[in-house]
């Protein structure tokens, strides 16, 4: 255990880093009490090297600069943090003031200040030194944010203290390097500032600000006296400003290219569930990147009052069955109509429907989102509808659905994950805690422990109840509430009437409005056996209660256990009564996993989903031509 008093976590990010690691974690004896390395799969040595000089080491996919650090820094132990990249060391001079200060450290903010290293050359000039750097504060007072030269952002602004002596940062190792990190900075800022709406200028991006720049780094900055590195780095950062401006150009070019692009999205469900969701945020995202999606959905359906509702263009078909003709000709009649670049397909039935409709006409490129992780039929038929040339794409909602499904694949690379998303926004409002006590009339005593899926088989409800019914013959004081409707719901009343728990856990029908309903739980508890993804758990998390859930398809890819969640086997009501139990006895790991698992469903958004859907519909339309 760490001491509670003037603790310090190192936080390191890193991805092949065997190079820079052992000098970096080196600088840090004496300062760190604990050090973590958060590594995104690293294909060297950096694990092992980490491991060997003490670091805790944790593993995941990139997920971005700011991600990684906030995920990091939630798992530390220390009371401030110490955030240092793999390619910087402390000097002798910080390392000792840091550890002479660290009794006495306040609720203050730590600026550091860093030099760089040049291709083997300290640099003095060139708006190179001092760089000023906040990189020691108090955990939970700050989180990083933005994706190019990530910064701290505090909850309330701290009183900030320079700690004498240099951050050493070893930026650039040679010229080929700093072309690479040229290439990159280039691709993200024009990135942005498309994104913002800055529109290029040939003498003003093209001419003026690359002239300009090589003037200010070399003369008002004094890189001369830098001497020949001064003059390649004055000289590079104006090469830099012409490729952003020659970025920026293209990704306007781009825009126009695919102006007006229109996307047919096929939903065949009759009723509103976590796909229709995942749908109707796809069309209100894709239309913010100019993408116009055309709706074919089941007459009479939830999704057609949707659209009605929202003013999104659709036609209405029978979706009979999976062999339906008349369905058949409607998808392929409005994809020509209206000139769609792609028909997305959002379900088996619809999947079915749109390979039938090549054999009339359609010539349109397929794109299919699975969200259900079972296992697929070896038929004749299925490997067929899998591998239908004009499927171009299967975006898979979790690695344990992509997991099923590329051994059906003559091309596993067609299939990638792109995880579904939730509006992080409804849940920041602040809601009435007290909304479903008050409409219940539950006493405040009472723990309340529910889920909010759909009352389906493979959500095995029935294990949920006896996980309350354990709960409750240890005298418990919990109320289980099960918010949703589904085919089961007769079925499991009954089965709670049979153990006498009418009273004790109860069913609220469906609900509409989960941004309110969510954050009166004291623990969510989700007990399915199969689940592709599982977005009621996102849904938890953005509201911070939380999560107890089975260790069932995608689940674990949100729920890492005793991380963001805890975790049983399927069916296991002992374990997860037991896992309850531990949250209610212990308030602090309860808020210390909601916390946890809130950082990790900032990347988890509607608009990351979109987003990268986009990409794959942008790769599928340049493809095609």
């Amino acid at each position: 255990m760490l001491a509670t008093s003037t603790t310090i976590t190192a936080v390191i990010i890193t991805f092949n880093e065997e190079k820079n690691i052992e000098r970096c974690i080196s600088s840090l004896q004496g300062v760190a009490d604990e050090i973590i390395v958060w590594d995104s799969n690293s294909t060297d040595h950096t694990k092992d090297i980490s491991e060997r000089l003490g670091a805790v080491v944790y593993q995941s996919v990139w997920q971005g600069y700011s991600t990684s650090k906030n995920r990091a820094n939630a798992l530390a132990k220390g009371k401030y943090i110490l955030s240092i990249d793999a390619d910087e060391e402390l000097s002798p001079e910080l390392r000792r003031n840091l550890i002479k200060i660290k009794p006495s450290l306040k609720d203050d903010a730590y600026i550091f200040t860093r030099i760089n290293n040049y291709c083997g050359t300290w640099i003095k000039h060139s708006g190179w030194y001092p760089e000023y750097k906040t990189r020691l504060f108090k955990k939970g007072d700050a989180h990083w944010v933005g994706e190019i030269h990530e910064q701290l952002e505090f909850n309330i602004k701290p009183h900030q203290l320079i700690v004498t002596g240099d951050l050493l940062h070893y930026s650039i190792l040679s010229v080929e390097h700093h072309v690479q990190k040229i290439f990159l900075y280039s691709k993200l800022t024009a990135q942005k500032d498309f994104l913002n709406g800055v529109r290029p200028s040939f003498f003003f991006h093209g001419i003026a600000k690359p002239a300009f720049h090589f003037f200010k780094n070399f003369i008002l900055q004094r890189g001369f006296l830098d001497g020949y590195k001064g003059f390649v780095i004055a000289r590079m950062a104006s090469f830099e400003r012409v490729l952003r401006y020659v970025r920026l150009k293209e990704l306007y070019k781009n825009k126009e290219t695919n102006k007006g692009t229109r996307v047919i999205q096929l939903s065949s469900e009759a009723t509103w569930r976590g796909g229709e969701q995942q749908i109707a945020y796809l069309i209100a995202e894709l239309k913010n990147k100019n993408v116009e999606s055309i709706a074919i959905v089941k007459r009479g359906s939830s999704f057609e009052e949707y659209c009605k509702k929202n003013s999104v263009k659709h036609y209405a078909a029978p979706f009979y069955n999976s062999i339906d003709l008349i369905t058949v000709f409607i998808i392929t009649w409005v994809a020509r109509k209206e000139k769609a670049k792609i028909v997305h397909i959002h379900s088996s039935k619809s999947h079915t429907l749109a390979v039938l409709a090549t054999l009339f006409g359609l010539t349109t490129p397929l794109i299919l989102s699975r969200r259900v992780d079972f296992v697929l039929s070896n038929s004749l038929f299925s490997d067929s509808k899998y591998n239908h040339p004009q499927i171009k794409k299967i975006l898979c909602v979790s690695d344990a659905i992509a997991n099923v499904v590329k051994p059906h694949l003559k091309d596993p690379d067609k299939c990638i994950t792109v995880h579904s998303g939730i509006d992080i926004g409804k849940f920041k409002r602040k809601e009435n805690a007290n909304r479903l006590r008050e409409e219940f009339k539950l006493h405040q005593d009472q723990i309340l422990v529910g889920n909010t899926s759909a009352l389906a088989g493979h959500k095995d409800y029935f294990t949920f109840i006896d996980t309350l019914e354990r709960l409750l013959k240890k005298d418990m004081p919990v109320t289980g509430l099960i918010i949703g409707k589904g085919p089961l719901e007769k079925e499991l009343k009954a089965y709670v009437a049979s153990k006498g728990l009418q009273q004790k856990i109860l069913f609220t029908g469906f609900r509409n409005n989960i941004n309110e309903i969510l954050p009166c739980l004291d623990v969510f508890l989700i007990t399915s056996t199969e689940e592709g993804l599982g977005t009621s758990v996102l849904d938890a998390f953005a509201a911070r209660v939380p999560v107890v859930a089975t260790r069932a398809g995608g689940i674990p890819e949100m729920v890492k256990h005793e991380e963001t969640g805890l975790l049983a086997e399927p069916k296991d009501a002992e374990a997860l009564s037991g896992y309850v139990t531990r949250i209610i006895e212990s308030r602090e790991l309860g808020h210390q996993l909601a916390e946890n698992a809130y950082n990790m469903v900032l990347n988890f958004s509607k608009e990351k989903t979109a987003q990268n859907t986009y990409i794959t519909y942008q790769e599928t339309i340049q493809y095609a031509i």
